[in-house]
């Protein structure tokens, strides 16, 4: 009896860690997601066993290397969540459109055959202004076989600071106000995360939807695949 009492406050003593870096990345994907799922951050604690306080208690006992590893994978699973979100787009033609195009004249989304990529961004968001020079380059790089058009979630109010941000960063495409689309593309276009880039093929058909940015080598890959045969 006195061996089992003496067992029992050795093992109250020592901590139990049920979370490891897996779990932790699955739990931190499922609380980022949790908006769109419906869930709510309590019900995920309960459903891992653990709670805030324990998460960030493993997370700050991890040194900073773990914990890059971690947020890094816990962002590949955000996106690929979101991704999955416009699979129903896919080998569908996107949602046209024709609005006031920044600059003066009016911009109309055609489909010409050429691998068209339709970006939206805005001014405040700062993986936008990282990923708007690599698109500029692509376009220089590839001429006429590839076009893009910047779909702004910026106020119509600041068209001024949206021109000044767009000479600024040499942007060579037409960029048109996402409240100016109208309501059929206003609804299609409609994302939770920015920058989102609907990449069309020469086909006219949406094949993939890409939440946040990329490196510039990624999108030149894209691109030759859809203009391989063209």
């Amino acid at each position: 009896m006195r061996r089992l009492i003496v067992l029992t406050i050795i093992l109250d003593l020592i901590p139990v860690f049920a979370l490891t870096d897996d779990i932790v990345v699955d739990l931190l994907v499922d609380l980022y997601t949790a908006s769109y799922t419906g869930i709510t951050e309590a019900e995920i604690f309960t459903a891992y066993g653990t709670t805030e306080d324990e998460l960030n208690s493993y997370l700050d006992s991890l040194p900073p290397k773990r914990q890059d590893a971690i947020w890094e994978r816990m962002e590949e699973g955000y996106y690929a969540f979101l991704d999955s979100r416009f699979e129903d787009f896919y080998g569908e033609p996107p949602a046209l459109f024709e609005a006031r195009k920044l600059g003066g004249g009016t911009y109309e989304l055609e489909l010409t055959g050429k691998v068209l990529f339709i970006n939206v961004f805005a001014t405040w968001c700062s993986p936008c202004h990282d990923e708007i020079p690599h698109f500029v380059e692509l376009i220089e790089e590839y001429g006429g076989q590839f076009e893009l058009v910047g779909v702004s979630m910026d106020s119509y109010t600041d068209v001024e600071m949206l021109e000044e941000f767009a000479g600024n960063l040499g942007i060579n495409y037409p960029v048109v106000l996402y409240t100016q689309i109208g309501d059929e593309a206003l609804d299609y276009y409609s994302v939770q995360s920015i920058p989102t880039t609907w990449v069309v093929n020469p086909e006219g058909l949406v094949q993939r939807v890409i939440i946040g940015s990329r490196p510039k080598e990624e999108f030149r890959e894209l691109i030759d695949s859809y203009l391989v045969g063209h």
